[in-house]
């Protein structure tokens, strides 16, 4: 055992104002890492959603003898997803997405684009009515996750399986499928604007397809998952979300009437 430290945790409005507080004392262990879990209560808390994107900073500090040896401040937001009942919901109101497919890619710069080009995308979008960007098919810049924060803007977070084909049914890539899986997750996990997270594209249902969603729902508990392309209603129950993509007016409805699910089409022309 080594010397115990303590973490403080803060959690302040858009004004600067701390809404909740706590210090934790922790004793590392010199031979492993120290987790540890804590709830803040935040009373009467402004919900974020597209429409009211409101935006709180998290605070973490490292004290050790007395003085802050570390620090990490993050924007978060306060919000509930479900989908009981098999209707899609944030902070229990009913949402329908008006969404489009999007990749990190510009006109003029190709695939350099930076914060200019993000925000002129979103203001377009919002402007169009969209609320809804799909990240496809890889894990998007932190910084435009970031501006989805403070906008106001939906976004499916995709996990970069796509494509992989029979490689899936390959034992000896369970470890990169699990490193995607694990790095896609954890880095976005606070940002507010990820509503889902898929995994793959429009892959065939495979024994690692499934571990790989377990894993992510072992990771964030939080927010449903999908698999772009599969709807049918066998699909396990981890699978919260059926994705088709193509489909024809009478086979949405067909499935509408039935599922008990919600339904988000990932693609469609």
């Amino acid at each position: 055992l080594v010397d115990p430290y303590q973490v403080r945790l803060t959690l302040a409005d858009a004004d600067g104002q701390a809404v909740a507080s706590e210090t934790i004392d922790v004793t590392a262990r010199a031979s492993s890492t120290t987790e540890t879990r804590r709830k803040l209560h935040v009373l009467s808390p402004r919900l974020w959603s597209a429409e009211t994107p409101y935006l709180y900073t998290l605070t973490a500090e490292l004290i050790e003898d007395d003085a802050v040896s570390h620090m990490r401040k993050q924007k978060i937001g306060i919000r509930e997803i479900s989908t009981k009942d098999g209707v899609f919901r944030i902070n229990g109101v009913a949402v329908k997405l008006r969404g489009v497919n999007r990749h990190d890619e510009h006109p003029d710069v190709g695939r350099a684009v930076g914060p200019k080009h993000w925000f002129e995308d979103l203001q377009l979008m919002k402007a169009a009515n969209i609320n809804y960007v799909r990240a496809a098919h890889y894990q998007h810049a932190k910084g435009f996750i970031e501006m989805c924060d403070s906008v106001g803007m939906y976004v499916g977070a995709e996990v970069s399986l796509g494509g992989a084909a029979q490689l899936m049914y390959d034992p000896s890539f369970v470890a990169p499928v699990m490193l995607r899986v694990y790095e896609t997750v954890t880095r976005d996990l606070n940002n507010p604007s990820i509503i889902y997270w898929s995994v793959g594209n429009e892959d065939p249902l495979t024994d690692m397809h499934l571990q790989a969603v377990r894993t992510v729902k072992g990771l964030d508990p939080t927010r449903p998952v999908l698999m772009p392309w599969n709807a049918e209603m066998s699909l396990p129950d981890e699978i919260d979300i059926l994705a088709p993509h193509y489909w024809t007016a009478h086979e949405y409805d067909s499935i509408a009437g039935m599922s008990q699910r919600p339904i988000i089409t990932t693609e469609t022309s």
